[in-house]
């Protein structure tokens, strides 16, 4: 109710949420790792991008006079210019394009708009994965080893505590 009678229409993030925003304000990239499970993305997935891309954080709503993206809001994390996603799952690409790739659908129609108009996405997905013989899954893993080490990483200076190694929000290491 407190924030139904705030005149600021982007409240502050929580405490605990304040080091992620911290975090994607500072990324260049971004790279989602995850199942598709249900043709979806994880509900911890689901719930970072509901805790950490806020109103006022990922995106604002346009001014009267202002211009807007694609999504009709005003991006709020233009410094984002890479997203990697790299899933895998159970079904066929027929299963999966037949029944609607939500995870994909996510990344690519709901957070793409609010990053770097000219962000580039690097999508790496393993189908059939339950039952992929060993060469396909070791065929795979060195594409992704590949785009990441040869492409997408060498062209984005690491940053924050995910440089380090410490998942974000986790304490730095002792120097």
């Amino acid at each position: 109710r407190a924030r139904y009678k705030s005149k600021d229409p982007y409240p502050a993030p929580s405490a605990d949420v304040q080091p992620l925003v911290d975090e994607l304000r500072a990324a260049d990239a971004l790279v989602f790792v995850y199942p598709t499970w249900w043709m979806g993305v994880p509900a911890i997935l689901k719930g970072f991008v509901d805790r950490a891309f806020l109103p006022g954080v990922a995106f604002t709503l346009p001014s009267p006079s202002g211009g807007t993206g694609a999504t009709g809001l005003v991006a709020g994390l233009p410094n984002i210019k890479k997203v990697g996603i790299v899933t895998t799952y159970g079904a066929s690409r027929a299963v999966v394009n037949a029944a609607g790739d939500l995870g994909h659908g996510l990344i690519a129609r709901c957070l793409l708009p609010l990053f770097s108009p000219a962000c580039a996405v690097s999508w790496h997905g393993l189908f059939k994965m339950d039952t992929a013989p060993e060469a396909v899954r070791a065929k795979h893993l060195e594409a992704v080893r590949r785009a990441y080490q040869e492409e997408f990483l060498p062209a984005v200076p690491a940053k924050g505590l995910a440089a380090k190694g410490a998942p974000p929000g986790a304490p730095a290491p002792a120097a």
